[in-house]
């Protein structure tokens, strides 16, 4: 038997003797990364991509698709063989060495072993420039969600790392791999190639679920050890479309062209003067952008967000977006009118499933995110399917939030989602996976309500993650009542930093106002607040004794009403509590609140 066959990859417990060959695995992971290329990127994702590489987008897809399989070399090691004890005596009866244990995670082997063989010059693919090689290698290497520290990687032997059959055998599959992707025909990457942080982390997190979805024994069932690589790589790339369609990603695609504000909203008879602003504004944004809205209540900064978003999806081919609130109760009261919005959006005879994900630690417990899961389980089967029908409690049939996307590290990757601001946060702290969760987050949408409602603390990360959207190529819209001078700056600012631009010149304009960054320029513009109706509201000071704010209350609901006092402390509203109870003992009793 030859190394591929040799290596294993995986194991079942149930059947200890039975194993999915680590070759077959490769091919898996390759098919699923070029299958999420084809489905999850847009436009502009795999273009900064390409740019990264300097070569074009086609050439970029079959090289990042080749390292994403080749993640899991480093599982061609006598640590991570020798862990199960018959694959140890077949390869040692192959010829392979099992030193005394070292204890090297398969990872840290990746990334030490894999930039000499991407680096030289062999028939299978064109050698990469040695810098390039590292950070592939680097980048590869973290697939389990940390990337390997320069200690871990030199603390290994060069007598493990380049001598002997391993080295020959990591090769083998490196060779194996390239010819089943046709690798070998893609001319060499130059030597200008300097891929940048954000590339960095949308391909950890791309190769990260790659190998998610490529290690799921449903979707891509072991192999036999006499494989014709040829013919299984073909299998694979067709099982990694299917498993794409299970997951519930593949079936929404960004629309095809925009649509009016009043298209989008029928019920709104005439757009306020923001929402007339911000369509004005949405004609001539031709690159991802930051807008931020400043305005009271009730001038319509969800609806013109929403449109914003649509309208980018549309024109920029931005991967849905993602609502980020302060609290749960305000994100799941996002949550019912972003499941009206999509439901009026992409009817089911448009679009076959859109996916919704409520992102916060108690989404389990909202009726509405349930009947959603509920949905996704339905349309796995074709009976549970009806294009003209709407379940028990209204919810579009086709908006579901398949189950694949609840874990907790996957939320940021549905097309659309909301949920609690901490959720986008986490996207800058130095967590396992952060890469996925800006891959989540990356050539999206995201809008941040309540902006003025975030301490010292949140702002500086809420800067960072700005940073990071803007160098990922999503826009941001940030919605708030009114902010701080300096405040405001500071997130235009840290936006436009992250697109490489630190000298602009930011203009003012009077409250309410809406403020964006765009390519080279960053402006304002005042618009006037929508004609409401006006109350007369008096004020006057009360005295500070409990019994005095009850005979009030009492005498101003002499003919009925409601009131309410806001204490600020607990002792005081303790107080205020045991009065009133005292004054209002028979209300209820008559009938009276």
């Amino acid at each position: 038997m030859d190394a591929p066959s040799l290596l294993w990859a995986k194991k079942t417990q149930a059947e200890p003797c039975r194993y999915h060959p680590l070759v077959c695995h490769l091919i898996d992971v390759a098919a699923a990364a070029d299958a999420l290329w084809d489905h999850t990127l847009g436009r502009h994702c795999r273009s900064a991509l390409a740019a990264s590489l300097a070569c074009d987008t086609d050439q970029a897809q079959k090289w990042i698709s080749f390292w994403a399989g080749l993640h899991d070399i480093g599982k061609a090691s006598p640590d991570f063989q020798g862990k199960d004890a018959a694959a140890k005596i077949r390869l040692q009866q192959g010829g392979y060495p099992f030193p005394a244990a070292q204890r090297y995670y398969h990872g840290t082997m990746t990334a030490a072993t894999l930039e000499a063989i991407l680096a030289a010059d062999q028939p299978e693919f064109a050698p990469m420039p040695a810098t390039l090689a590292r950070r592939v290698a680097t980048i590869l290497g973290g697939h389990h969600g940390v990337f390997p520290r320069s200690i871990e990687v030199n603390n290994i032997p060069p007598s493990i790392l380049h001598s002997g059959p391993w080295q020959e055998a990591r090769k083998t599959l490196a060779a194996s791999l390239a010819g089943v992707l046709r690798v070998n025909e893609l001319p060499p990457l130059a030597a200008t190639a300097r891929p940048d942080h954000a590339f960095a982390m949308t391909l950890a997190g791309l190769v990260s679920i790659a190998d998610w979805i490529g290690s799921a024994e449903e979707f891509f069932p072991y192999a036999t050890e006499e494989t014709d690589l040829e013919q299984y790589a073909a299998k694979a790339r067709t099982r990694a479309q299917e498993a794409l369609a299970q997951i519930g990603w593949s079936q929404w695609s960004a629309p095809t062209s925009a649509v009016s504000f009043i298209h989008m909203f029928p019920k709104i008879a005439t757009p306020r003067p923001l929402q007339q602003q911000v369509v004005q504004l949405a004609l001539g944004l031709e690159s991802p952008t930051l807008v931020l809205i400043e305005a009271p209540t009730g001038e319509g900064k969800t609806e013109a967000a929403m449109y914003l978003a649509d309208h980018w999806a549309a024109t920029l081919k931005q991967r849905g977006c993602y609502f980020a609130l302060p609290t749960q109760a305000t994100s799941n009261q996002m949550f019912s009118r972003v499941l009206r919005f999509l439901g009026d959006r992409y009817t089911p005879e448009h679009t076959e499933k859109v996916n919704l994900l409520l992102t916060h630690g108690h989404a389990a417990l909202s009726a509405e995110f349930r009947v959603l899961r509920h949905n996704a389980g339905a349309l796995i089967s074709p009976e549970g399917i009806d294009d003209n029908a709407k379940t028990h409690d209204g919810a579009p049939p086709n908006i579901v939030a398949a189950e694949w996307f609840t874990h907790r590290k996957r939320g940021l990757l549905a097309p659309f989602g909301v949920g609690t601001i901490d959720q986008a946060l986490l996207a800058v702290l130095q967590t396992k996976h952060v890469f996925v969760r800006l891959f989540g987050l990356a050539h999206k949408t995201v809008i941040i309500d309540e902006v003025h409602a975030y301490d010292v603390y949140m702002s500086t990360l809420l800067e960072r993650l700005l940073e990071w959207l803007a160098a990922l190529g999503s826009s941001v819209v940030l919605l708030s009542a009114t902010l701080p001078q300096a405040k405001r700056k500071a997130l235009l600012t840290a936006y436009a930093r992250g697109t490489g631009r630190t000298k602009l010149s930011f203009q003012a304009a009077p409250y309410p106002r809406i403020s964006w960054v765009c390519g080279d320029s960053a402006k304002a513009q005042s618009f006037p607040a929508a004609e409401v109706s006006t109350k007369t509201i008096n004020i006057d000071w009360t005295g500070n004794n409990p019994a005095n704010i009850g005979r009030l209350i009492k005498q101003a609901l002499a003919q009925g009403g409601c009131a309410a006092v806001i204490c600020n402390t607990v002792r005081r509203a303790q107080e205020t509590y045991l009065a009133l109870k005292e004054l209002f003992a028979n209300a209820r009793a008559k009938g009276q609140d």
